[in-house]
């Protein structure tokens, strides 16, 4: 989630006592929190892990997004030398749902630099 993401008013999507609340600000301050072993309330830790609440958003990244769209270019085409306009195409089952859209290319130009 961006650091700049506010829950937009008017939405009903969302309860209206949160609409305009900064929220990405807030997740960002419980990142940092927890990488500076700062501790949250045992209350608080419970529903986060409830959440499945990303601590560590790079290595969530990584292990979630990064890499299982790697090893899934791998398997069709039987190299990781991605083009940097690679996308993962949305909607094709044989790539993990929380891979598509994933600017694969872009992410590898990345990496070799």
């Amino acid at each position: 989630m961006s650091i700049r993401f506010e829950v937009p008013s008017g939405d009903e999507r969302w309860p209206s006592v949160t609409w305009g609340y900064r929220l990405g600000k807030a997740v960002n301050q419980l990142r940092a929190k927890s990488k500076n072993k700062a501790r949250l309330s045992i209350g608080m830790e419970e529903e986060l892990d409830k959440l499945d609440f990303v601590y560590e958003f790079y290595q969530f990244k990584w292990d979630r997004i990064v890499l299982p769209a790697l090893r899934e270019f791998y398997r069709v085409n039987g190299h990781v030398d991605v083009p940097k306009s690679f996308v993962v195409p949305i909607g094709d089952e044989a790539w993990p749902k929380l891979t598509w859209g994933h600017r694969l290319g872009h992410t590898v130009v990345a990496i070799r630099d």
